[in-house]
């Protein structure tokens, strides 16, 4: 609902921003905050591996909805109500490789994602992105707790990447399950010519 746009503007306040969001409630909030707001772009539409449209799960929390359904063993990392079911509804999905062909981004800073297990299909559908080296930076929630089903875990990300010349450039805000598990945290990701830049500097 534009948390990260709020922080963003503030660190970089020239910078320009594309938010996804494909939530009808979640967007109207964000449509009212940011709506108005020059540099900004809200897209109501998920990410994914493909353009099809997808059935998007609701939970009791707004930032736990998902394209994905909750794992059977989820309420061990995951309180219960976070993840109670409230039903399904159809959304509009995109790919980034075919976002930025239509709107002519050929470079992409920061990549800033947190959409609940499905940050493996969001890079999926970044291929030619990542294959050009066109996204310097990866900021990602990833998860090690089963939490949704056929959710992409941090092992299957670092070796996507990994393939495309990204390293792992460090982890923040770890998460643990009520079984004091690693459930998920952030990680960052670094283009090779970003890492070049970093190493020619030391």
């Amino acid at each position: 609902v534009g948390q990260t746009i709020g922080e963003y503007r503030r660190v970089f306040p020239a910078c320009r921003l594309h938010a996804f969001e494909p939530f009808e409630e979640s967007f109207a909030t964000l449509r009212r905050a940011y709506g108005r707001t020059e540099g900004v772009t809200l897209v109501q539409s998920s990410v994914s591996e493909s353009c099809e449209p997808r059935v998007m799960h609701a939970f009791g929390s707004a930032a736990a909805n998902s394209l994905l359904a909750p794992d059977s063993s989820a309420g061990v990392h995951v309180k219960p109500g976070v993840i109670a079911a409230r039903g399904t509804v159809t959304v509009r999905a995109t790919t980034l490789d075919a976002y930025c062909g239509a709107a002519g981004i050929t470079h992409i800073d920061a990549l800033k994602m947190d959409i609940q297990g499905s940050e493996l299909l969001g890079l999926q559908g970044a291929r030619g992105l990542l294959a050009a080296g066109a996204i310097g930076l990866i900021y990602s929630e990833v998860l090690f707790a089963p939490i949704y089903e056929g959710q992409g875990t941090f092992t299957e990300i670092l070796a996507l990447l990994r393939g495309f010349g990204y390293q792992l450039f460090g982890m923040y805000d770890f998460n643990y399950g009520q079984s004091g598990i690693l459930a998920w945290a952030d990680a960052m990701f670094i283009s090779g010519a970003l890492a070049g830049r970093l190493t020619a500097k030391g």
